[in-house]
């Protein structure tokens, strides 16, 4: 049996282009909709993240406090 490569590329007919169009453009809404959506809840979490509280650094300050009261009181 002999095998025959095609040369020629496959011809669509123009109810083809339509459908593949269509295909194409619902695929490309539902994505660019989740990317929306995602995008949306990605934003509302960042604006509702509370920032890191430095809480070492708060008792070193608050310790700094106390040593330079207590010198100023000497």
């Amino acid at each position: 049996m002999v095998m025959r490569c095609q040369t020629r590329p496959a011809r669509l007919e123009p109810a083809d282009y339509a459908d593949s169009r269509s295909s194409a453009a619902i695929v490309a809404g539902a994505l660019l909709m989740l990317a929306a959506i995602l995008g949306l809840i990605g934003r509302n979490r960042v604006n509702h993240a509370t920032p890191p509280i430095p809480e070492a650094e708060i008792e070193s300050a608050k310790t700094d406090i106390d040593v330079v009261e207590e010198r100023a009181r000497r």
